[in-house]
């Protein structure tokens, strides 16, 4: 843009509260964290900053409001090594596949009564952490969907060249972020999330949530 300014001049929206969406450092410590974050950045005294006062997600819920606000200020009390105790009310104690079960059944109540109800799948979710809690629970609540599953497999050809280096089977053993599994089991009527912006014009974005109407291997 020719012009010595952030971003070239342009106006750039940030979204987000930086007191609980900190940057991802791996093994980083709280001190990179923090480093990394964007309020550190060299044109962050530059920013008008624009507050959202009304939290809408939490505005039936304002005992769960108020405990994102204390952890989010650091006055939450905190236990051995920095960590907060959850109140009893968000623990589901842990008993094995029981407790699976049971959040399942939390957020999920009465499944196979909402298999073709597009409102009751988009509103629900479960999130975690880990790629491997993701697979354990995307198996389970696949299979209290009614009918036949169908399984998919991604594209597994390597390049000539690349053939004694990468082993198709090692390469399906891997799930890169942002990607589909190789082996991807589906049942119609089952929740799906969009991975690309395949048309941003009918919403169909990065991120959409889709409900399985037909599949076929």
């Amino acid at each position: 843009m020719d012009v010595e300014l952030p971003f070239g001049g342009k106006i750039m929206i940030f979204g987000g509260d930086f007191r609980q969406v900190l940057p991802v450092i791996p093994k980083g410590t709280k001190s990179e964290l923090i480093q990394a974050s964007i309020v550190k950045a060299t044109f962050w005294a530059q920013t008008k900053i624009l507050r959202l006062r009304q939290n809408m997600r939490s505005i039936n819920d304002h005992q769960f409001a108020e405990f994102l606000l204390r952890v989010g200020d650091g006055s939450e009390q905190v236990i051995d090594d920095e960590m907060m105790r959850l109140p009893e009310r968000m623990v589901v104690p842990w008993e094995s596949d029981q407790s699976i079960n049971q959040i399942i059944d939390e957020v999920f109540p009465n499944l196979g009564d909402h298999v073709n109800d597009a409102r009751y799948m988009v509103d629900r979710a479960l999130i975690t952490p880990i790629n491997d809690d993701v697979d354990v629970l995307n198996e389970k609540i696949i299979n209290m969907f009614p009918g036949e599953e169908i399984t998919l497999y991604s594209f597994d050809s390597v390049e000539d060249d690349m053939r004694n280096l990468y082993q198709p089977e090692f390469l399906n053993s891997i799930t890169a972020g942002g990607l589909p599994p190789h082996k991807l089991t589906l049942k119609v009527g089952a929740p799906i999330m969009l991975l690309r912006n395949i048309d941003p014009k009918l919403g169909l974005c990065n991120g959409t949530r889709l409900l399985c109407r037909v599949c076929w291997d």
